[in-house]
């Protein structure tokens, strides 16, 4: 294997565990932020806030929108990433089956 198909071994599996990584921190987060919230709509269930718990499930339902969004937006760029490097990838291909057609047709 050439050396530099180690260095972009090693480099991807280094861009795999930072996003793990990311994507650890972001669910414990997102986990903690949960817990905290369920805590106060519990607190307001047993204390009979009706109104308060209203509140907070309001405040619930627009983060979880918020979350949507950005989930949905984060999916679109990912799936336009995904396209783009599909067609560079599409190109090099048509341009290594080019070359070699050039260099069969100069062996004839």
């Amino acid at each position: 294997m050439k050396l530099s198909h180690l260095t972009k071994i090693r480099n991807l599996e280094q861009s795999r565990q930072q996003l793990r990584a990311e994507i650890e921190q972001r669910l414990k987060t997102e986990n903690a932020e949960s817990q905290q919230e369920l805590k106060k709509q519990l607190s307001a269930v047993k204390s009979g806030d009706q109104k308060r718990l209203m509140q907070l499930l309001e405040e619930e339902k627009a983060n979880m929108s918020l979350k949507m969004a950005s989930l949905q937006q984060e999916h679109k760029q990912e799936l336009q990433r995904y396209e783009r490097a599909n067609a560079e990838h599409d190109r090099k291909v048509l341009e290594d089956q080019r070359h070699v057609a050039e260099g069969m047709n100069r062996l004839r």
